[in-house]
């Protein structure tokens, strides 16, 4: 039995690809929400073993055998046998399945209860958690050590470490001026929410010398070298979130008010063949479009159809966008316009 890969986060851009382009013979996918409350309150283990059971009827009815299903699925009952990664925390699990391989993502973003049976992967319930909008820095200020942080709504990245710092000597102050200068460099052009951590004597020296456009309140006054960063990651992002979102809404309205003009797209075949051949720069999806239009309140295992829908079109022009430098938003449908679950803003 093959043991199930397990990932902390979603796929990267090159792993969407490499997933995108997979086809052929019988791919499953499957997506499960971690965190549930009231009828739906089964333990996250239980729901995942009846998702696989229904995507296993779905292989049978389809007159595979009970052999090769054992090939595609066994990836799948190793992660229900798993009971370790069942206390992870996460807000869900997507699983890819087939008789080459299995590959499992823990994710931050609310997922729909479902799997998928075809010739191919079903990404688009992923795309929230691409979220061009989702970035942003922690600055750990510590008289241990003093590291900066990219952080998105999965987790952190170190970008750098700059040493101890020893307030207590003249050159303290220029210490928080290369502090700046490092964060400057290490952001390049995006002006992203910075939250600081450590005790408030450091971060009132910061603050005096520092010119950074989104220096984030409340920070967090522990003292930082105490803290995992695990634990910060959990309590920063609360601080960051509202402000993420309201940058998302105003990229969307923005792209709206161009809305009739040279530069947008809204028509979702348009979209697809723009994105194919690089021309787009932002890319919107509307979330309920990345879950195929429905919130099911029962897990379901659904059989794909010959040629892709518009949905998944939708994902694979997402996909594109990325690999060409472009940017991904998702956000609800009330932030579109009427009737329209895709947006693009084309290149100059």
């Amino acid at each position: 039995m093959r043991t199930a890969v397990s990932g902390c986060t979603v796929p990267h851009v090159d792993e969407f690809t490499r997933l995108a382009a997979d086809r052929g013979g019988r791919r499953v996918s499957m997506f499960l929400p971690t965190r549930r409350t009231g009828h739906s309150a089964l333990p996250a283990r239980v729901r995942f073993w009846n998702l696989v059971r229904r995507a296993e009827h779905v292989l049978r009815t389809d007159g595979m055998s009970t052999t090769d299903i054992a090939a595609v699925m066994c990836g799948a009952w190793d992660l229900v046998e798993d009971m370790w990664l069942w206390e992870r925390p996460a807000n869900g699990i997507a699983l890819f399945a087939s008789s080459g391989a299995t590959r499992t993502y823990w994710v931050p973003t609310t997922l729909p209860e479902m799997a998928t049976v075809g010739d191919r992967f079903t990404l688009t319930p992923l795309l929230p958690a691409l979220n061009a909008g989702g970035r942003f820095l922690v600055l750990q200020l510590g008289e241990a050590e003093t590291r900066l942080f990219a952080g998105t709504r999965s987790g952190f990245d170190e970008l750098t470490s700059l040493g101890s710092l020893d307030v207590r000597t003249p050159l303290a102050h220029q210490h928080f001026e290369l502090i700046e200068a490092v964060i400057r460099d290490a952001a390049g052009q995006t002006k992203a929410p910075l939250v600081v951590v450590g005790e408030p004597h450091l971060q009132a020296t910061y603050r005096r010398i520092s010119s950074w456009p989104s220096l984030m309140t409340p920070t967090i006054t522990d003292t930082a070298d105490r803290i995992s960063p695990e634990t910060m990651h959990r309590r920063t992002w609360p601080i960051v979130e509202p402000e993420l979102r309201a940058r998302d809404f105003a990229t969307v309205d923005a792209v709206q008010a161009l809305r009739g003009t040279s530069r947008t797209l809204h028509e979702p075949t348009q979209i697809v063949t723009a994105a194919e051949h690089g021309h787009i720069q932002t890319l919107i999806v509307a979330t309920e479009s990345t879950w195929w239009g429905q919130h099911p309140d029962e897990p379901v295992a659904i059989r794909l159809p010959d040629e892709p829908t518009l949905h998944e079109r939708l994902g694979t022009a997402a996909v594109a966008v990325l690999n060409h430098a472009g940017s991904v938003f998702t956000v609800p449908a009330q932030r579109m316009s009427k009737d329209t679950m895709a947006a693009a803003l084309l290149r100059k």
